[in-house]
């Protein structure tokens, strides 16, 4: 598994973020193919963006994605905002870029949102029927999305807002990467895992929170925590930590 780095780019007010992490991205692909396997719309929608990113790009979707989405994604939200945002980490930010323009050029109708803020130049993508299927499974609202660079992350969002925070905290490193309280939960999970979840709660909450189970017991009884899961052969591994505990461990068998 390889560890996320997406907190250089996180703000201190991000209620919660889910990210994916793996050796390369055709073994993510892989796995939110099988984690959606039961969505019997799955092969409707890759089946149509597959067509579509084929007659736009002259490429095929797998090579549309692989040639720049290097080893995360994630999707996350801040505090008091209600619109999620996507991460994806690139092993080639200009062709990112140039594919997402791509896209533009030869779909969008209407004359694209483009600004510039604190030097980040931002666009918006307009998402060819089939991918944009797929993107709601994650981030069912999505529309016109806003898309930008920092560093080699790529990010995607509806929200104008979200855009200014993320850039904001980025620009006055108010980021989780100097955070006391995340740095110590990373260094008590190592945040190595293929699926890692963080919360804050301190002002959100969640509908999970209303439900009866373990998960929503702990995200009531600790406002702040980490949890890394990693796939291995034979055996899925968890590492937890929670603010203000030792962290805690335990394996158990995959099915």
């Amino acid at each position: 598994p390889r560890r996320s780095k997406a907190g250089i780019l996180l703000p201190i007010e991000t209620s919660n973020y889910v990210s994916l992490t793996f050796s390369d991205f055709k073994t993510v692909w892989k796995f939110i193919s099988y984690f959606f396997k039961d969505v019997t719309e799955i092969p409707e929608y890759m089946k149509s963006a597959e067509e579509k990113i084929a007659m736009l790009t002259d490429m095929t979707l797998q090579e549309w994605l692989f040639s720049w989405i290097d080893q995360e994604i994630g999707v996350g939200m801040l505090q008091d905002i209600n619109d999620p945002f996507i991460v994806i980490r690139c092993s080639d930010t200009q062709k990112a870029l140039k594919n997402f323009e791509i896209l533009n050029i030869r779909t969008i109708s209407v004359r694209p949102d483009t600004f510039e803020y604190k030097g980040y130049k931002v666009n918006q993508i307009a998402l060819p029927p089939g991918m944009l299927s797929i993107v709601r499974l994650f981030v069912p609202e999505l529309r016109l999305p806003y898309f930008f660079v920092i560093e080699d992350y790529l990010v995607v969002t509806q929200s104008r807002r979200v855009v200014n925070e993320i850039i904001d905290a980025y620009s006055t490193k108010k980021v989780l990467r100097y955070d006391e309280v995340y740095k110590k939960l990373v260094a008590n999970t190592d945040y190595e895992g293929n699926l890692s979840v963080y919360w804050d709660l301190k002002r959100e909450s969640f509908g999970i929170l209303e439900e009866r189970n373990l998960m929503s017991k702990m995200f009531r009884q600790y406002g702040r925590g980490l949890i890394s899961i990693s796939f291995e052969e034979n055996a899925i591994s968890q590492r937890l930590s929670i603010e203000g505990r030792d962290v805690k461990t335990f394996a158990m068998l995959s099915p």
